[in-house]
């Protein structure tokens, strides 16, 4: 019994309705036609139903690019009606920057070079607004296996960026934070260093602090050995540990190193060293900690960084070991570089002291301490003396809130004085006073500077009409103004006048007293630190003043410089960058 066979071709249906070219073909018995017709046409309903009721936008392509189906979720996506969409091409749809290469893919999917791709791009919608999508394009193909046409799914993403973009800005907002917190620790580190008077309790106070604001369980400070170098392996002492609970049976552990090959890694270059553990117990320096390696406590992972005198030698290293979580980190080998300079320049001032055995280093020292503790001593007693009075609950709102305005205004110039000593530390340290220089008004910061002290005494202020913004630091400014109004309602019982007014491409304020003035010979000294003047009244002070403020105004790019007429008064000239305009 001889069998026919028939083909069957299933078309693809255009907008109207009508058959569009043959997808699929299916040969059978002419005893199967009606059966493969029936599929066929099974077949058929089922794609336009998927078609027309998916989520996803979807679209028909001809060879060429050009619409021939539109979903109704791909017209409500992009805003247009079908109609408006067929017989364009799908490139024309998406953003230009991303148009050429699409129409190149869909090329090598019309000409079988590709079996699909997936792009993300803009499209642009009919309100003239855009879309992020993502498109998956694949050819659809007919009897004998070549592209009829090209189909192409196309998904909103724009919600879902937009939720990456937050989820990233949030991310890097807990960054900064962190970051932040970190440098308000190193402000935090730098006090605490530099207020410890031995040099055992220093090397603690920077062990624990580098320790505590990087996150580590195994701190260490150590001094190398005076006159050894590279051929003694770099040996260590004055060690100081610090650890948390999980090395508890190592805090005594204060053993001199006679030196090791992994000293030498940091030592030799005066450089940091960031490792992994593997990478730690790999390298052929390690060798088990030389001859300490069974009283050491076990590292896991590495970062150290050298204590460097000024004239370049090695002082010691500042390590730590087993980081709370994962790896050590660039910014941790930021943090510790910082930590390290600070712990160097309080090793020399250590060193320093130790050697300045003469009576006049000693005398600097105290007269320095006695300025420090004077001028600290009004804004101490006030917030202390204030602080109790508040204790009371019988005041009244009046007084009580004329208290809280005394407490705000002494506990500014505290502030202020802290920082005046910090950045002495960092000038004698000869390292860069931070500033961050930006356009200002300086109206507001002179008006924050004399409202410290119109309580006490009276000014006169005033400044140019639509005088231009300056490029520093307010709060910077406001550090240099403090001090040059202090001086001057020291030193005169007269009206003090601060000035502001544009000075050629500059912004000139003037701080002008009445007072007895300042000889000539006194004005070349009135910025050396130390330098409290003849004509001081007998008054003390650290003598820091105007030599930090000097160095305040040239970190701004600015200049700072005085002028005098004995027994008729002092002006003092901030002259800084104006800025430029757009």
């Amino acid at each position: 019994m001889r069998s026919e066979a028939r083909s069957g071709a299933a078309p693809v249906p255009d907008t109207q309705g009508s058959d569009g070219d043959v997808t699929a073909t299916v040969t059978a018995d002419r005893g199967d036609r009606q059966s493969v017709e029936e599929q066929l046409l099974d077949s058929e309903q089922r794609f336009r139903s998927l078609f027309e009721s998916a989520p996803l936008g979807i679209l028909l392509a001809d060879l060429d690019g050009r619409l021939v189906r539109a979903n109704a979720a791909l017209c409500r996506m992009l805003d247009r009606r079908e109609s408006d969409l067929l017989g364009g091409d799908l490139a024309d749809l998406m953003d230009p920057t991303a148009a050429e290469d699409a129409e190149a893919r869909l090329a090598d999917v019309a000409t079988a070079r590709t079996d699909g791709f997936t792009i993300e791009t803009r499209y642009l919608r009919g309100d003239s607004s855009t879309i992020h999508a993502r498109t998956t394009s694949s050819p659809m193909r007919d009897a004998t296996g070549q592209p009829a046409y090209i189909i192409a799914v196309v998904e909103d993403i724009t919600d879902r960026l937009r939720l990456e973009e937050l989820e990233a800005r949030q991310r890097e907002l807990e960054l900064i934070a962190a970051h932040t917190e970190q440098l308000q620790s190193l402000n935090r580190a730098a006090i605490l260093i530099n207020t410890q008077t031995s040099l055992d309790q220093m090397l603690l106070t920077i062990t624990e602090q580098a320790r505590a604001i990087i996150g580590a369980h195994l701190g260490a400070t150590s001094l190398t050995v005076p006159g050894a170098g590279p051929e003694e392996g770099w040996p260590q002492q004055d060690i100081t540990v610090s650890v948390s609970d999980k090395y508890a049976s190592f805090r005594a552990y204060d053993e001199p190193s006679r030196g090791s090959p992994v000293y030498g890694l940091v030592c030799d270059r005066n450089d940091v060293v960031r490792m992994t553990d593997d990478q730690l117990k790999s390298n052929p320096a390690w060798r088990d900690y030389g001859s300490e390696h069974d009283r050491h406590p076990p590292l896991r992972g590495w970062l150290a960084a050298p204590l460097i005198a000024r004239d370049g030698t090695n002082l010691g290293i500042l390590q730590l070991s087993d980081r709370y979580d994962g790896d050590f980190t660039p910014t941790d080998e930021a943090l510790l570089v910082q930590l390290a300079q600070m712990a160097s320049v309080a090793v020399e001032k250590a060193h320093l002291y130790a050697l300045e055995a003469g009576r006049a280093a000693a005398q600097r020292r105290e007269e320095l301490l006695a300025g420090i503790s004077h001028d600290m001593q009004t804004p101490i007693a006030a917030i202390v003396g204030f602080i109790d009075a508040l204790s009371f609950d019988d005041i009244p709102n009046v007084d009580r809130d004329e208290m809280l305005t005394v407490l705000r205004r002494q506990s500014r110039r505290l502030r202020a004085l802290v920082q005046q000593f910090l950045d002495f530390s960092r000038l004698e340290g000869q390292r860069p006073l931070a500033v961050d220089l930006r356009p200002i008004d300086v109206v507001p910061v002179i008006e924050r500077v004399v409202e410290l002290f119109e309580h006490q005494h009276e000014f006169i202020v005033g400044a140019e009409a639509g005088l231009a913004r300056a490029v520093a630091d307010g709060n910077r400014l406001e550090q240099v103004l403090t001090n040059l109004v202090a001086n001057a309602v020291k030193f005169s019982d007269r009206p003090v006048r601060v000035v502001a007014r544009r000075s050629g491409d500059h912004v000139l304020i003037e701080v002008i007293d009445e007072g007895d003035g300042i000889s000539e010979s006194e004005l070349e000294l009135v910025f050396e630190k130390f330098y409290r003047g003849d004509g001081a009244g007998g008054t003390s002070g650290s003598g820091l003043g105007l030599y930090v403020a000097r160095a305040l105004t040239e970190a701004q790019g600015g200049e700072l410089s005085v002028s005098s007429t004995v027994g008729v008064g002092t002006r003092f000239r901030i002259l800084l960058e104006r800025e430029t305009p757009t």
